[in-house]
């Protein structure tokens, strides 16, 4: 079945696919990997080692003109909420604020969104979503597989939350939006959800990513807190402020943004050297694994010893240099993108969101 033109030349698709989800299992390991965790929606497309690797040239993306895969076609099968589609009319926001800006944003996707593939507005468990899309995958879904990954990728989701007893009243904001180059220049990506109560909570984060030939060489990604995973429960830094004090800083200008980064950057480092010399970071003795997938028991946990220290002192050395390496050289296009990404026509964080 072909797709039919809505308005604004919107492909909007009549039958679409299920999302699919894959699961893997394996024997479980006795040893927790140390290195990294920042809290993002936004994956990463495919990984060099980011420490030897040049940094890209910096170049953006005209969103217009990301690179064709073919005309839109109708997926394989129905796409998840196909048969629970839901005009905006009858959406009743809790709060009108929200409701202003779930319209501006929309208003804004569909025109990035021209001659992307859309999925309709529909309604899945706690979610009413909407989607676009372009690059590979995109006739399949927006977010699974390779569609937020593969270079030459852009995507646009907007939601909010639903209880069936109380439908069709809503809450919350949450969307999602981002593009990769094809070969070279920076990835940006953007991910914000606030009053998503118990379902979602709230969150943030703006990812930045160095391309060339079409891989990954660095990564950086502005989070309400920065982590390492050392030992059983790891190193947080906290990131000073609110949600929107953090998107304030990072729009302001490419100094404020260089200098958020080298705030969030150091922080982690600080944290993480404070904890080592604390010697707070525990690790789990094991028992046996008796088979059967059941992981082993943690029997006790002791402290790091002298040479898992270092190996984390250097692991996080390898960790940060090509973030600072990233915003030293790319301040000035990573402000750029996320402005292009985010115009302030279509999105300003209200005063005091978390």
């Amino acid at each position: 079945m072909k797709p039919v033109k809505l308005r604004n030349q919107i492909t909007f698709l009549s039958t679409t696919a299920l999302l699919a989800v894959a699961c893997s299992t394996s024997a479980p390991s006795t040893k927790k990997p140390q290195g990294t965790e920042v809290k993002s929606d936004v994956p990463n497309i495919q990984a060099t080692d980011a420490a030897s690797a040049s940094a890209p040239t910096a170049t953006l993306i005209d969103r217009s003109r990301l690179p064709e895969t073919g005309p839109a076609s109708a997926p394989k099968s129905e796409f998840v909420g196909a048969d629970d589609l839901i005009s905006r009319d009858t959406l009743k926001f809790a709060s009108p604020a929200d409701a202003a800006s779930y319209d501006k944003l929309e208003a804004c996707f569909v025109r990035y969104g021209q001659d992307w593939t859309a999925y309709p507005r529909r309604r899945f468990g706690n979610f009413v979503n909407i989607e676009w899309c372009r690059g590979q995958g995109s006739h399949i879904n927006c977010a699974g597989g390779n569609t937020r990954k593969a270079p030459g990728a852009g995507w646009s989701s907007l939601e909010v939350l639903q209880y069936e007893r109380t439908w069709p009243q809503v809450f919350g904001l949450s969307f999602t939006t981002g593009q990769i180059p094809e070969q070279e220049g920076i990835a940006v990506a953007f991910a914000w959800t606030q009053d998503g109560q118990s379902v979602i909570g709230d969150h943030m984060s703006a990812t930045f990513q160095g391309v060339q030939d079409g891989k990954i060489v660095s990564k950086l990604t502005f989070a309400m807190a920065q982590g390492f995973a050392l030992g059983e429960n790891g190193v947080e830094s906290p990131t000073k402020g609110t949600a929107a004090d953090l998107y304030k800083r990072l729009t302001a200008s490419p100094a404020s943004l260089r200098a958020e980064a080298t705030r969030q950057i150091d922080g982690l480092e600080r944290a993480v050297e404070e904890a080592l010399v604390a010697d707070t970071p525990r690790k789990c003795v094991y028992g046996p694994y008796k088979g059967g997938g059941i992981p082993p028991r943690c029997i006790r946990k002791v402290p790091l010893d002298d040479m898992e220290k270092a190996e984390a002192r250097e692991l996080l050395e390898r960790t940060l240099a090509p973030r600072r390496k990233l915003v030293a050289e790319h301040a000035d296009a990573m402000h750029a993108g996320l402005l292009a990404l985010l115009p302030a026509e279509c999105w300003t964080p209200a005063t005091g969101t978390r």
